[in-house]
């Protein structure tokens, strides 16, 4: 009799197999790799979607080197499933946050040690993969760049997506901060909870005149992540010796594809302002890309110590990350229809170990539901298109398992080039029908 030979672990995945919409991701799998010195190798219990990944979907995210076939995902959430050499700070089993830069949506992913943290007790790994990028991106917009203060003032658009949470979180930890924001009305009750003062409906009426009623003089922070006509506008809203802070691109994006021509019209749009001008006007105009910040030495000290002040601030009850949806990894497509549908509120989050044919939402309470996937209403969640989409991509997954031995190299994206002047976290513009 043969002796059996034990077959080699393989890794499921999201293969971004070209630029374009939801059907360029595809999901195959692929062998394990060896876990390279100085890095863990993660099984992911959790990742999330972000605006850098959907915009690099599209191929309009140039603040990374994304060249398909490749794998998205930044940030995950799991246990250690093998160290490589050199790592003693971690065991196998261990709950871990990693953030990977890329290929993160998968079953298992690789990670560098320096960009491992543990997670604090009591956090969950939905909450876990959906801090990093969202909380790193307002650490660095209101303490590092921002120099946040006790009694100052601080504009947040897009209060009601993860980075706008954020903002508004991280404010609570600064004495007698003001904080405005926009936000649709549908969506005001449950921002407010976030730490927010004053919210506008920036989607029907004037936020400029609504803002200078409360704030005459202007605002001392204005975080901007728009592309075009409103960075005018929200330098128009920066108080004299304030600073307009420009990060995301979430007007970049809001349909499923997105051509060169509209982003680059957007971009063209763009304000941009004499350093004359900036002088006599006594303001400062800058921007913050997080994917940037890293590519120096320097960068992972600036995360590591951003990350340590942040899962304190957890553990303190501080920092609570809203999750809108969670999927089963198959059901990649029906997520980011959920978002492309603009219909959400925080973070979406997808479950690599979790089996198809159920979803959990999170309700406006806050509290947990689960639901199998066929009884969701297009109120509350699917559209009919998404529907279809559910039917077509489990048909389509019957197809892949019969011929799962597809071997598509998944070519790691590299930080080694730097272009963009996006940032990598998620900025969506809700719908308040």
């Amino acid at each position: 009799m043969a002796e059996a030979f034990p077959s080699k672990r393989t890794n499921k995945r999201l293969v971004l197999t070209g630029y374009g919409g939801i059907n360029k991701i595809k999901l195959q799998r692929k062998e394990l790799s060896n876990v390279k010195n100085g890095h863990v190798l993660i099984k992911v219990e959790a990742c999330s979607i972000n605006n850098h990944d959907i915009l690099a979907r599209q191929g309009l995210n140039l603040s990374m080197t994304i060249r398909p076939p490749c794998v998205l995902g930044m940030e995950v959430a799991g246990t250690i499933d093998e160290c490589g050499q050199g790592v003693s700070s971690f065991e196998v089993g261990d709950r871990v946050i990693g953030i990977a830069w890329s290929g993160g949506w998968s079953e298992y992913v690789s990670v560098a040690l320096g960009w491992v943290f543990s997670m604090p007790n009591g956090m969950t790994f939905e909450e876990a993969a959906a801090i990093p990028i969202s909380y790193l991106t307002a650490y660095f917009l209101l303490f590092e760049y921002g120099g946040l203060k006790e009694g100052k003032s601080i504009l947040c658009h897009q209060a009601f997506d993860d980075v706008g949470l954020a903002v508004g979180q991280l404010c609570k930890t600064v004495p007698h901060v003001t904080l405005y924001g926009t936000c649709p009305h549908s969506w005001q009750s449950i921002t407010r909870k976030h730490g927010y003062d004053y919210l506008v409906d920036s989607k029907s009426r004037d936020y400029v005149t609504d803002i200078r009623q409360f704030a005459p003089n202007g605002v001392d922070i204005v975080l901007d992540p728009y592309r075009g006509v409103d960075n005018r506008k929200n330098y128009f809203l920066t108080k004299r010796l304030g600073k307009h802070i420009m990060y995301g691109g979430a007007n970049l994006r809001s349909a499923e594809s997105r051509t060169w021509f509209g982003a680059a019209r957007q971009w063209w749009n763009t304000f941009h302002q004499d350093l004359s001008t900036l002088i006599t006007d006594c303001k400062m105009i800058g921007g913050v890309v997080l994917t940037h910040l890293v590519q120096d030495a320097s960068g992972i000290d600036w995360v590591r110590t951003a990350m340590h002040d942040i899962l304190k601030l957890y553990s303190e009850g501080v920092v609570r990350p809203r999750i809108d949806a969670m999927y089963p990894l198959e059901e990649f497509n029906i997520a980011m229809e959920r978002i492309h549908s603009q219909r959400f509120i925080g973070k979406v989050i997808l479950l690599p170990t979790r089996m198809p044919g159920r979803i959990e939402i999170i309700d406006p309470d806050l509290q947990q539901k689960e639901i199998p996937s066929s009884k969701f209403q297009q109120e509350d969640t699917r559209t009919s298109k998404e529907e279809e989409l559910v039917k077509a991509k489990s048909r389509e997954q019957s197809d892949e398992s019969s011929g799962s031995d597809t071997k598509e190299i998944c070519q790691t994206p590299t930080l080694s080039k730097v272009e963009g002047l996006f940032s990598g976290h998620e900025t969506i513009v809700l719908d308040d029908n």
